[in-house]
């Protein structure tokens, strides 16, 4: 079975946020947050945890690469 993991346009159109919110919402640098979406970094476990806080979704359902 293949799990689908939400990436943070996933993340975003669930909550109904913008980018800019999630990232304030989940203690996340905007900039890097934005560099995560668009794969120019990479993301880390504090923000898998800040992501998850955020919006409720259990960490492992949350897609470390955006493709």
């Amino acid at each position: 079975m293949t799990e689908i993991k939400m990436t943070v346009a996933m993340l975003c159109a669930y909550k109904g946020w913008s980018n800019e919110r999630l990232a304030d919402e989940a203690k996340i640098d905007r900039n890097h947050l934005n560099a995560v979406r668009n794969n120019r970094a990479t993301m880390t476990a504090d923000d898998l945890i800040g992501l998850s806080d955020a919006t409720g979704i259990d960490v492992r359902m949350i897609a470390t690469k955006q493709n």
